[in-house]
């Protein structure tokens, strides 16, 4: 008795560790740093390899201080497959089986989180994934072309007012294994397993106090963005395998409204994501007519004033892809609006 009582608790540890070590390497790109030399100047790029297949995927500016950062990120990523390697060698020392250690996924934290937000309905209530883990979505299920990225920030956008069924968001999450903190406008944020999750909702002046929303019938207080009614208004749900139902915006709502807020980022690297994903995400719009076709009837809705922002950032994005990439946002856009 006493022998398995240690074997169960070297497994709870075992497997512990090892989800908290791939927790840990969620998001983070594999592959390793190359630099090339194009017109003087020195260009980094994600070297990849998948069977016979070399990528390299551009990223920027070989001295860009994110891309020293992401560089110290794929050494971590390395270690912590050093480690997992030992945790999965001491399972299967103790006996464990091999579909127990193989079943513990990169994801798990993410597919629990986006399961809970479909058992509850949240989902159909209107609320949406956003940000750079529905890019994720539009890479692994919508043809979208690879971008490497590491993001810790799962977005979650809630529309206000909010008229679902009453649903205590914070409870579940904290369910999940999630901490609650806070912004220091009072705006709640909810951190674990490597992962931040944010919540947003349109910032339409009526509601709003110093930033934040409280949000009623969810019990949470999110962060009020411009223009996250866009991405709102025109949603889209699909079934992704082993996770289950998530609703994000549409590739063309997701165009737009990157290009309305690449230009207000502080950061560097951050506007330079954002950018790279519009071009991206143009390139797989001119792909189908049916999403041009969106993108057009999304346009018609706009102001003339936020036309004009769009068009005007839509400018900015070569001075953040690659020297000789296409800029398929701009041809995007000549073309919906002829």
């Amino acid at each position: 008795m006493v022998l398995e009582d240690v074997l169960n608790e070297s497994q709870q540890y075992f497997m512990a560790r090892k989800g908290k070590l791939t927790a840990a390497v969620l998001g983070i790109p594999r592959g390793s740093l190359k630099q090339k030399q194009i017109r003087g100047h020195s260009y980094l790029y994600l070297h990849t390899r998948s069977g016979q297949k070399v990528k390299d995927a551009y990223l920027g500016k070989a001295d860009t201080e994110s891309l020293m950062k992401l560089e110290n990120q794929l050494k971590k990523r390395r270690q912590f497959f050093k480690e997992i390697a030992v945790s999965r060698q001491s399972l299967k020392r103790i006996g464990v089986p091999k579909h127990m250690i193989e079943n513990q996924e990169f994801s798990e934290p993410i597919r629990n989180l986006f399961q809970k937000m479909d058992e509850v309905g949240l989902w159909d209530y209107g609320l949406e994934l956003v940000g750079s883990w529905c890019f994720k979505v539009y890479q692994n299920y919508m043809n979208v072309d690879l971008y490497p990225m590491r993001t810790l920030d799962v977005d979650l956008a809630i529309p206000v007012p909010y008229k679902g069924k009453e649903v205590d968001l914070g409870k579940h999450l904290e369910d999940l294994g999630f901490i609650l903190s806070f912004r220091p406008n009072g705006a709640m944020v909810y951190e674990g397993f490597g992962l931040q999750i944010e919540l947003l909702s349109p910032d339409k002046g009526r509601g709003v106090s110093d930033g934040k929303i409280d949000v009623k019938g969810l019990h949470v207080a999110s962060l009020a963005l411009r223009y996250l009614e866009i991405l709102l208004q025109n949603p889209i749900s699909i079934s992704m395998r082993q996770v289950g139902k998530v609703t994000i915006p549409s590739m063309p709502a997701f165009f737009i409204h990157k290009l309305l807020v690449a230009p207000m980022r502080r950061e560097e690297n951050k506007r330079e994501k954002d950018y790279k994903q519009v071009n991206l995400v143009a390139k797989r719009i001119l792909q189908g007519e049916e999403l041009e076709i969106e993108l057009r009837r999304i346009m018609k809705g706009l102001s003339v004033g936020w036309i004009k922002k769009v068009v005007a950032s839509s400018k900015l994005l070569k001075n953040h892809i690659e020297p000789d990439s296409p800029d398929f946002a701009s041809v995007l856009l000549s073309k919906v609006k002829s």
